[in-house]
C-alpha cells in the first residue's frame, strides 16, 4: 500500500496497509499485479492512491449511509441464530477542495463510520467504529513544480477478540 511514493505498509512484512482509507479523498487509485517498477518492492498486489489535489474553483461533496433497528435482517424463526449479525451501521463521509490563494490549494476531508454486531446471538452486541481525517496541500513553486504536505490522522476502535473471557464488552 502506497501514497504516492510513499509506502505505509506493515513494515514487519505481513503487507497490511497501517491505515484504512476512506475513498472519497483520493484522486486516482492504482492497482498492480505483475510487471511493477523495481521501485515497488512486492511479490503480489500494489495498490497506490494518488491524493485529491485543490480545485480551481471551491467544490464539495458529502455522502453517507445507514442501516439499523428492522432493517437488518435477524435469522427466521424456523433456522438457528446465525454466528454474527449486523445490528446497526452508519457512514458518512465529506471533502471539499479549492484554491487558498493563486498558489496554494488545498483538499480536505473526513469520514467517520461505525457498525455494531451480534455475535452467537446471546451476547451483547458490540462496537466498532473508524474515524478520520484528511489534508493534501500543494504549492505551485513554478509552473513545473509543486510543493505537498500531506496530513492523515485516523483512530479505529474495535472490541478485544476475547472479551468474553472478562465479562467486559469494552
Amino acid at each position: 500500500f502506497r501514497i504516492g511514493d510513499l509506502n505505509v505498509s506493515d513494515p514487519n512484512g505481513g503487507g497490511e496497509a497501517l491505515l484504512f482509507p476512506e475513498v472519497m479523498p483520493w484522486q486516482r487509485l492504482r492497482i498492480q499485479t505483475g510487471l511493477m517498477p523495481a521501485a515497488i518492492n512486492t511479490p503480489g498486489l500494489a495498490v497506490t492512491f494518488e491524493p485529491l489535489s485543490g480545485s480551481t474553483a471551491w467544490t464539495g461533496i458529502a455522502s453517507g449511509s445507514g442501516s439499523g433497528g428492522s432493517l437488518p435482517a435477524g435469522p427466521p424463526d424456523d433456522q438457528p441464530p446465525a454466528i454474527a449479525r449486523l445490528d446497526d451501521y452508519a457512514r458518512a463521509a465529506a471533502v471539499v477542495s479549492g484554491p487558498l490563494t493563486t498558489r496554494l490549494g488545498v483538499a480536505a476531508g473526513g469520514a467517520w463510520s461505525g457498525s455494531r454486531q451480534f455475535s452467537r446471538e446471546l451476547a451483547p452486541s458490540t462496537r466498532s467504529t473508524l474515524a478520520s481525517g484528511f489534508a493534501h496541500v500543494t504549492m505551485s513553486a513554478s509552473p513545473v513544480r509543486e510543493w505537498r504536505a500531506l496530513g492523515w490522522l485516523q483512530r479505529a476502535e474495535r472490541p478485544f477478540q476475547e472479551w468474553q473471557a472478562f465479562q467486559d464488552p469494552g
